[in-house]
């Protein structure tokens, strides 16, 4: 039988049909993979979500709001902050933040055939997301309220994803940290950056006053989480934590111990935070393996003992050379 001929647009949202979470979802128009437009939801939509994840029912309560975002793998529906805020502006308008597919991060490297993600400072679960549509289990540390209602509420509109990730709702930092802790959002255009701040003299009453969301935060190290989540077996640790991550890495010695993951991935534009990371790395047997990414200055480092191999199923990635030593 003679199949009648698809235009480009319909071919192209057939390829991005996204069978882990939604099978048969297709992405909006203009929401296909490479294409920037914006995206919002028709009355139909936002009233299907509001049903099914109550947050999401009152914008003005929540401070989340609805949108699809567009990822190699396909499109996913995804709750991004109503504020002003860059990593909910780029999902919006662009589809995206930073990257579209973790192949994008590792070059010419390629990811071990099993091991999962730990997601240290997830923010709104960008990275989480990428590694869950392509079957990975996912370990998610955050610390800031607000960015979790956001990634809880990401996880209700697509259940497929409920059994294999695992949210920590905490901040993390060394084994001498103390509270109480406080979180609260950044000024500008990035109110999902949560800023830590521990001690009894801390409190939320300037941040409020300055139009910042900010709320009570627990702390512990992540010694502690990994032990209670049995140790599992990492293939990358990406981390985020706005400066924090020398004191995360202190506190987290568990993770070289056990079974040290293949990939660190990490921002390291704080210049005592690139030192220390550089220390670790030497220390624990890894290297820098690609040039940095952004103004951030996001930095990948591989495992020594496993030299690179072609990508395998997340695709090919051409870098000339060999590799880039601390």
């Amino acid at each position: 039988m003679i199949q009648p001929k698809m235009s480009g647009r319909e071919r192209s949202q057939r390829q991005r049909r996204d069978p882990i979470t939604h099978p048969g979802y297709e992405c909006p128009v203009g929401r296909q993979y490479g294409k920037h437009s914006i995206w919002e939801p028709d009355a139909r939509e936002a009233s299907g979500a509001a049903a099914e994840c109550p947050a999401l029912a009152c914008a003005t309560c929540s401070g989340l709001r609805l949108t699809v975002a567009s990822a190699a793998a396909g499109c996913f529906r995804m709750a991004v902050l109503s504020r002003p805020d860059i990593v909910s502006w780029s999902v919006t308008k662009l589809g995206h933040w930073d990257v579209r597919s973790p192949e994008q991060i590792f070059g010419r490297y390629a990811l071990p055939a099993s091991g999962a993600l730990l997601d240290v400072g997830s923010n709104l679960g960008w990275f989480s997301w990428l590694f869950a549509q392509g079957g990975r289990r996912v370990y998610a540390v955050e610390a800031f309220p607000t960015n979790q209602r956001a990634y809880r509420t990401t996880l209700c509109l697509n259940p497929a994803w409920n059994g294999s990730v695992t949210l920590a709702a905490t901040a993390v930092g060394g084994p001498d940290a103390a509270g109480p802790c406080v979180v609260s959002g950044s000024a500008g255009d990035n109110a999902g950056n949560g800023v830590l701040r521990c001690g009894r003299a801390e409190g939320c009453e300037a941040a409020r006053a300055g139009g910042l969301a900010c709320e009570p935060a627990t702390l512990t190290t992540l010694d502690s989480l990994l032990e209670g989540w049995g140790d599992p077996r990492f293939a990358v640790v990406k981390m985020d934590v706005e400066g924090a991550e020398c004191d995360v890495l202190k506190g987290g010695q568990r993770l070289f111990s056990r079974s040290p993951p293949r990939f660190l991935y990490a921002e390291l534009k704080q210049p005592h935070v690139e030192a220390c990371w550089r220390e670790a790395a030497l220390r624990h047997g890894y290297r820098a393996a690609t040039p940095w990414r952004g103004k951030d200055r996001n930095l990948l480092f591989v495992r020594e003992e496993m030299p690179a191999v072609p990508a395998g199923p997340l695709g090919p990635y051409s870098n000339s050379c060999c590799g880039w030593t601390p």
